[in-house]
Parts: C-alpha cells; structure tokens; sequence
C-alpha cells in the first residue's frame, strides 16, 4: 500500500508486487500503448486533432511504462523520446501558467482551474518517472512550469461540488509534494473542505456528482477523491471513502457495470459499462487491509476490466498495481447489502434521495442475486425500471442512448415522467419475503416483488390503448432469444418472462425493442432464472402467484385510478419520506410466502 507521507517515493520507484492481478493491469495498461505505440511521434509534436488533455496524459502513460519493471516497454528509446519532448514542448509554450499545447497557440482568456489542473497532472508524474533524463536546465524549466501552473489554479477557485472542485484540490496538494511547498498543499486542503468536500454524502454513501450520484462523473469525482486522500494525508475523509466504496458495490452488478442511467444528475446517457470500475479499483485495493471483502471485490471486478490506456489519473490502474497487496479473502455479499449502510430504514427499504438541479435522483436498488435499480425520479427518458442482470451475467435488459423501456400510452410515457408526475411521490416499500415496492406513475402502478432470485414487475394502468415496452441494447446484452413465454439468451441463466402472450420484437439501432401491446388492467413481467414460473395468473381477480428456487409466492394488488378531472390521489394510507407525503394503496394490498 501506499503510504501517504512516502507517496512520491513510493510512486516514483514503482515497487509493485508481482500477483496476477498486478500481473493482468499491466496487460490491460500494454493493450493500450499497442495502440499508438508505432504511431507515436518522437519528437513530441502533437497529433493532428490531438486535444491538450490527451497529449499531456499520454506523456505520463508513456513515461510510466518507460520507467516500470514489469513493462515489456522499459527503458524503450522511443517512448523516452516522446517524453522528452512533449514534456519541453509544454514548457516552452505555457504562458503565465497556462498549459496549452505548442501547435495551437496561446489564447489569452481561457484560464480554466479544471482543465489546467487536468493538463499539470501528468506532466508532474512523467517528470517524477523520467527526472534523470533531463539536464539540469531542462529540469529547472520544467520545475518553473509546473510552479506557475500551481499558481495559476491558486489564482483560479473552483468552488464547486463535483469532479472539477475535487480535482482543483487533488492537484494542487500533488503539486505541494512534487515542490515540497506547503503553501499549495494548505490550499488544496482549505479548498477541498469547503463546497467540494459535498461530494459526500453521509446519509447513505453515495457520491454527489453536484446534487446526486452520476453513472459517469460520480466514478470520475472519486478518483480524484483517491488522489486527493493520497497527497493532502487528509485521513479524516477515510470513513467516507469507505461508504463511498461500499454505494458503488451496491449500484453496480457483480460484473461492475453501473446501472445509475435514470439518477445521473448530470450525464444524460447509457455509460454503464466497465470503465467506471477503474475508477475506484486503487481505493478498493487501498483499503481492502482495513476492509477484507474489498480485496475480493477488486479482484470479481478486475475479470471484467477491458484494454485501458491514459484518461483520468493518466490510468487508474497505475495506482491499482501500486496499492495492491497479495491476500486471500473470500467475497461477503452480506457486507455489501443494504442493511449495512447508514441510515438504512427496513419499513422505507433501500432508498436513497436527492432532489435537485431540476432533476430528482430517486431510486431503490435490488440487489440480491441480481441486480436491477428502480427510479422514482431522475433524468427523462431513463426512469422507471432500466436494466436487470442476473449475477455477473450480462444484462437481460438495458437501455440505448435513444430508447428506454417504458409504458406508453395517450399522454404518457414512464420512461419521462417522475413517480406521479410532480405533483405526489407515490412509493411504499414493505419487508418481506416477497419484498414488496408500490408505486405509481400518473395511472400506470408498478408493483415489485422481489426475492433472493426474482424481481417480479405488474404494470396495472386502465389506459387503453397502452404498450408496455422492454429495451435490449446489443452491446451490453447480447443476442435476445424471444419465445413465447420468455425472453432467454444463449448459455445464460438470465431471463426475462411474461404471463401475457409473447412480444413484438422491433429492431433498433443498437438493439431491440420488445412490444406488448393490446387489452387487459395488469401485465406480469418477471426477471429470473430458470427456477421461475408463474403459477397461477387472475387479472380479473388482482391476483397472481409464483414460484422461484426460493419458494412460493401470492400476491394480491387491487389498484385504484382516478378520473380525469381528481386532482387527489388515488390513495388510502400516507407515508411520510423525507421529501414529502407517499400516497399509495396499502391497505388491500397483500405479498406473502406460500411454500
């Protein structure tokens, strides 16, 4: 591990502990220089379209495996070249501190703490790994650059509760213990603990990516939250990465993709997939001494991982291979489920909220031998229930860029819409088995019963004509089976079943879209394994019943709907949340075990 008072030390002599895990990043680090080895221009002049940011962290992945023991690139005179002169390049084009690149000018007025901060980053690991190969007045030019460049983003606050506040902060404590200048690291810290510390939430863990989690930023906020641990010696924060580490378990499946698609509070879009788990694997590592099953989680997501080459950090996995250290722990899923988390409340269920930015991050997570998220609130056209995957399974459902599951009908859309619109938050949430989460969009009830294998969806809505509709992007998922009674994939437990007549499947850019048209109150939708049947199915009567290979179920769900001109809710009990009344139909609801 690293230690935080040794950490350039440590770093610079990159003394890595040879396991297959380390093993298996450093050859998903070498994938990514294969890319642009033999195209790299030794001279250091940029690429045509090259950005800044690009061009800075390919020096520090160049000079990273220029310089580490367990690359087949060490000591390769190509890459120290390459280093070489992009480093002095930088050098002699910034302006008063500002990093720009040499071909596209200076363009006075930019000055911008965020991408400043992003640009210094790799020009100080890169002079860490390749120092010597410097003379000693290249070194003095390169080390009056990278001073002016921490003066700048000293001169340029980023008070903000997201990524850019974080990184102003990590950066500016990196470049105190490159200069050992405790003048920088004193404003990094005193930064941080203002607007930007907000990024943690303590009422249940996750990271704020602004006001709520993001399936993108939120991963990006916290590698710098790693870097800046590491290089302010802020120990204080350790608790919060561990909640932090433990959200991310809980919102990703045990594959690590992240399904927060309808609560990203900022990135509007389907980045679920595995990228998001580099940025938490050097805090996994990190503090798996303290926490045994993070070492067994980093290495169930490390199988998952895919080619990486320089982005955020240069290449989080560099810090990865840094922290780890060889154990052997087995993996606890009871540490990950939700009652371990603070706050956890089992009349409410696993609810985690934030309502803000015009956009409501409101979501329970299923997480049992699968895992799926249901949104209450969040970014149009991603609410409602997006993706489901079984174990470490690729997903049975999940969304495209263009396309949502969702109930459509005259005026309405569940993939766009809050949980009855914004004028009630209809949710309720009982202990099972079967756990049991009522709630309601506008007059389109979802009912969840959800076991240790299943999640069992009705969609009631008296709206007629209506479709429901089951999104399948083709990257995530695969090749879909469509049957008669099921949706199945070749080789895979996962499924998608139906009570109801089979789909019409449409193709799409990217995927499918599996249409359930026609008549009827209430549809039954399952997501299971091959264990899963529907026993008996009475929508006359409101009543289904099931079977999974963890018993057998009844449910009874009445549901009422209002006319077109009630304002009031179609309601029975109220439920108190922390933001606002729940107003749903409790009372002759009823989900219980029968064998």
């Amino acid at each position: 591990m690293i230690e935080c008072r040794r950490a350039l030390e440590h770093i610079r002599d990159l003394k890595i502990v040879r396991t297959s895990r380390t093993a298996l990043y450093m050859e998903l680090m070498e994938r990514g220089m294969e890319r642009r080895y033999e195209a790299l221009d030794t001279s250091g002049a940029a690429a045509p379209g090259e950005d800044i940011r690009n061009y800075t962290a390919w020096a520090g992945f160049a000079a990273f495996h220029w310089a580490c023991p367990l690359s087949r690139y060490r000591g390769d005179t190509r890459l120290r070249q390459a280093v070489r002169g992009r480093l002095l390049r930088m050098a002699e084009a910034q302006v008063d501190g500002e990093l720009t690149l040499p071909e596209a000018g200076y363009a006075p007025g930019w000055r911008q703490a965020l991408g400043n901060s992003w640009y210094l980053e790799p020009l100080i690991f890169a002079l860490l790994w390749m120092d010597a190969e410097f003379s000693d007045a290249e070194r003095a030019r390169l080390h009056r650059m990278i001073r002016c460049a921490a003066d700048l983003l000293c001169a340029l606050p980023c008070d903000e509760t997201n990524n850019r506040g974080v990184v102003r902060a990590a950066v500016l404590c990196l470049a105190g213990r490159f200069l050992g200048d405790e003048h920088y690291l004193h404003i990094g810290r005193d930064a941080f603990h203002k607007r930007p510390a907000l990024v943690f939430n303590r009422s249940d863990g996750q990271i704020n990516e602004g006001t709520g989690p993001d399936i993108n930023y939120s991963g990006t906020t916290y590698e710098y939250l790693y870097q800046y641990r590491l290089f302010s010696e802020d120990a204080g924060i350790d608790p919060d990465m561990i909640a932090g580490l433990r959200w991310f378990a809980w919102v990703m499946d045990d594959a690590g993709r992240i399904g927060l698609h309808g609560a990203s509070t900022r990135l509007k879009g389907t980045r679920g997939g595995f990228h998001k788990v580099n940025d938490i694997l050097p805090a996994l590592e990190r503090y798996a001494g303290a926490e045994p099953p993070f070492d067994a989680l980093a290495g169930r997501y490390a199988a998952s991982l895919a080619a990486a080459g320089p982005h955020h950090s240069i290449c989080p996995l560099i810090w990865a291979m840094l922290e780890h250290e060889p154990r052997e722990t087995a993996f606890d899923s009871a540490f990950f489920a939700h009652a371990s988390l603070p706050h956890y409340a089992p009349r409410r269920g696993p609810l985690f909220g934030r309502h803000d930015e015009g956009f409501d991050a409101c979501y329970y997570v299923f997480h049992k031998d699968h895992q799926s998220i249901a949104y209450l609130r969040g970014r149009p056209p991603y609410k409602g229930f997006q993706h489901w995957t079984w174990g470490r399974e690729r997903p049975v459902i999940w969304p495209l860029a263009s396309r949502a599951s969702t109930t459509v009908a005259w005026g309405l859309n569940t993939a766009a819409q809050g949980v009855s619109g914004n004028k009630f938050l209809d949710s309720h949430w009982e202990e099972g088995p079967p756990h049991l989460l009522a709630m309601r969009f506008a007059d389109v009830w979802h009912h969840y019963l959800v076991t240790r294998s299943s999640v069992v969806l009705v969609i009631s809505s008296n709206l007629s004509p209506r479709e429901d509709r089951w999104v399948i992007c083709r990257e995530e998922c695969g090749v879909p089976i469509v049957g008669e009674q099921a949706v199945t994939y070749a080789d895979r437990r996962g499924r998608l079943l139906y009570a109801h007549g089979a789909p019409e499947p449409r193709r799409l850019p990217g995927g499918w879209e599996l249409r359930f048209a026609g008549g009827g109150v209430h549809r039954a939708y399952a997501f299971s394994n091959e264990s899963f049947a529907f026993l008996d199915v009475h929508p006359e009567r409101d009543t289904l019943t099931f079977r999974d290979d963890t018993g057998a179920y009844e449910f009874h769900f009445p549901c009422r709907f209002r006319a077109e001109d009630d304002d009031t809710p179609a309601a029975t009990g109220k439920y108190t949340l922390e933001k606002g009344v729940t107003n749903v139909t409790t009372g002759m609801i009823r989900a219980r075990r029968i064998g």
